[in-house]
């Protein structure tokens, strides 16, 4: 799943001498693709230089503004613009430090790999990580500080750690620079100073977080220390709950298998606060919205309504941003329950309609919780005995049950607050797909009985069926990739001991998953549907006289082969042929559907086709290659009974 990026909004400037932001963009527009011949881009450079210290801050505003603009970004890098802002990031002006961190900032947010593979090469790192080495050195905590000038301090250093983010994001050579400067102990000091603002806090532990992963270097017992603090901190608004789950998935990448291995009191902890977060219940802060009127529209009325017009709107958008701030804190949680599920593994895979009765389905498997003791129902289970405990005490899997859910949220009549409510249902889906994928781990690595035993798990499959036909689900690449992933978990799992659910399994109740497996434009999709219908097929072929359903899932398997483009969905389809259609006994639904001629025919095609994209085929042409091997060894066998 990728993350979000977070821009700079900065105030537009309003400097002498300078275009503004308005100006500079009807500029390029009139004058087409600017390059570095842009006389508008060139006076911004100027000031940039200049040894006024108001052009230099206004021409950092400006850039940060609108470097959005593709065009302006070229042109600006054809001037050089990283390597003159680089010396400003340590300007003795702490506003145009702040600028000209904001200016990078969005450069390579808007600029991507790219921008940021340029900044590397323009060796930004040595500013940016001076600036904060000058943390431990410098009285920036100091009460002789106006608050707005300490204001300006911690944003720079929140735009520079949110800058060293997306750097180390997109290249080992600048976590490699990082390793080398050992800047654990000033972010010790960041992150333990009542001083410093939970806004630059979430920075750090936002860059925590990513460079922590599958790196030993950052590891410290001063830093491991830190967060546990942090972690043990109670969630007394939005953001700490994001700050505290920043620091939750920090501990585990740094502690990794010491989770368990080191005693429980920490994991404790840490699955205590991914419980609370959990808990909370967005959708029902979105429905208070509604109850106050806010949702609906100004109630119309005299004067006295419209008095109170704007500390509504600033009160709706407060409330707006509380809740786009728990469902991002409610997804990083549910990664961590994720990665705790592979603590040992390789690590994890990576709807907002009411139609159908999806939700009822799977309201109906929350009901029932386990009641094995912990010893018993941890047998079979993947997860150690410690998280597995723990996952039980707190009831986990009801908690991300219920997170995988699609919420209905009623629409904003008030236009300003479209936008925002947009974004709240763009989170709500994030958190949504999420869980579906969290779901899927947590299937595959506990124990039936952990789940709730087969008779909830089956009702968690035939919910995940409806919601997988629901338009919102269809039509959202993101959730119905995470709902077939964990239909697929759910089958598999049930597959090992409720067989006779499926036994007698009709085709209208296969007809979506077939469509999905054929139709479906994204191949992750294909793949998982293809996998479904093959673990049914693989429980239908076990039974002594041939099931009928079987000829249609062997058709549907050959459709897949022959019409799919994609070699890997083909290579798939081969393998669930192998797996349904191995055994003698069902040889005669074999020679009614003719599957040997057809597979004959499709074997040349596919060696040609894989010849023809072997350097596109990158890590699937391994598996394709066994896929073929296995279908002449299956080609002979078979034409030979």
């Amino acid at each position: 799943m990728g993350k979000a990026k977070k821009k700079y909004s900065a105030p537009r400037p309003q400097p002498t001498g300078l275009p503004s932001v308005a100006q500079c963009e009807s500029e390029l527009e009139m004058e087409g693709n600017p390059d570095s011949s842009s006389s508008t881009l060139q006076t911004l450079i100027e000031k940039l230089q200049s040894p006024n210290e108001e052009n230099r801050e206004s021409a950092c505003t400006t850039i940060a503004n609108f470097v959005s603009n593709p065009e302006a970004s070229k042109g600006l890098l054809k001037l050089n613009v990283v390597r003159i802002l680089g010396p400003l990031v340590l300007d003795p002006s702490w506003e145009i430090r702040h600028r000209s961190l904001g200016a990078l900032r969005n450069l390579s947010v808007d600029g991507g790999e790219e921008v940021c593979a340029e900044m590397i090469r323009k060796d930004i790192l040595t500013p940016v990580l001076a600036l904060i080495k000058q943390i431990p050195n410098s009285d920036v905590f100091g009460s002789k500080f106006s608050e707005r000038f300490k204001q300006s301090i911690f944003e720079a250093y929140t735009h520079a750690f949110y800058l060293l983010l997306y750097l180390c994001e997109s290249s080992s050579i600048a976590v490699s620079q990082f390793n080398r400067e050992a800047l654990q102990s000033t972010m010790c000091l960041l992150l333990n100073s009542d001083e410093v603002p939970t806004d630059l806090k979430i920075a750090v532990c936002e860059f925590l977080h990513m460079v922590s992963e599958d790196n030993t270097e950052v590891s410290t017992l001063e830093l491991v220390t830190c967060i546990q603090r942090l972690v043990s901190l109670p969630l007394i608004s939005p953001e700490y709950m994001v700050m505290v789950m920043l620091a939750a998935g920090v501990l585990v990448n740094l502690e990794d298998s010491n989770l368990t291995t080191g005693g429980t009191d920490q994991l404790i902890a840490m699955v205590t606060r991914v419980s609370e977060v959990l808990e909370v219940n967005a959708e029902v802060m979105m429905a208070k919205h509604g109850a106050n009127g806010a949702l609906a529209g100004h109630p119309q009325g005299d004067d006295s309504n419209t008095q109170n017009t704007t500390e509504e709107e600033e009160g709706l958008s407060k409330k707006f941003s509380d809740t786009e701030t728990v469902l991002k804190a409610q997804k990083i949680a549910l990664e961590i329950v994720a990665n705790l599920c592979c603590s040992d593994d390789d690590g994890w895979e990576d709807m907002n309609s009411s139609e159908g009765s999806s939700d009822d389905a799977m309201e109906v498997a929350m009901e029932g919780e386990a009641t094995l003791p912990a010893d018993d129902m941890s047998q079979g289970s993947s997860l150690s005995k410690e998280i597995f405990a723990i996952f039980s005490k707190f009831d986990i899997v009801s908690k991300v049950l219920i997170k995988a859910q699609a919420v209905s949220l009623e629409k904003p009549k008030l236009e300003e607050s479209q936008e925002q409510y947009q974004r709240i249902v763009n989170r709500f889906q994030e958190t949504q797909t999420h869980a579906l994928l969290c779901l899927n781990n947590l299937v595959g690595s506990l124990d039936i009985e952990a789940l709730g035993g087969g008779d909830r798990l089956y009702t968690v499959w035939q919910g995940l069926t409806q919601m997988s036909a629901t338009t919102s689900c269809i039509e959202h690449q993101g959730i119905l990739e995470a709902v077939t992933s964990a239909m697929r978990a759910v089958i598999e799992k049930l597959a090992n001991v409720q067989t006779e659910k499926f036994e007698s399994v009709t085709p209208s109740e296969l007809q979506f998953v077939y469509e999905m497996s054929t139709k479906c434009q994204w191949s992750e999709v294909r793949v998982n549907s293809l996998r479904i219908i093959s673990t049914i097929g693989i429980i239908l072929a076990k039974q002594v006289s041939p099931n009928p359903l079987l000829k249609e899932i062997g058709m549907s398997l050959l459709e897949i082969v022959s019409k799919d483009t994609d070699l890997w969905v083909v290579g798939e389809a081969l393998d669930a042929i192998f797996d349904v259609f191995s055994e003698d006994h069902v040889d005669s639904v074999v020679k009614e559907i003719g599957l040997v001629e057809k597979l004959k025919v499709v074997a040349p095609v596919l060696k040609q086709k894989m010849q023809d994209n072997k350097q596109l085929l990158g890590d699937h042409y391994p598996v394709l290659t066994m896929a073929r091997s296995n279908l002449i060894r299956f080609i002979k066998y078979k034409s030979a009974r």
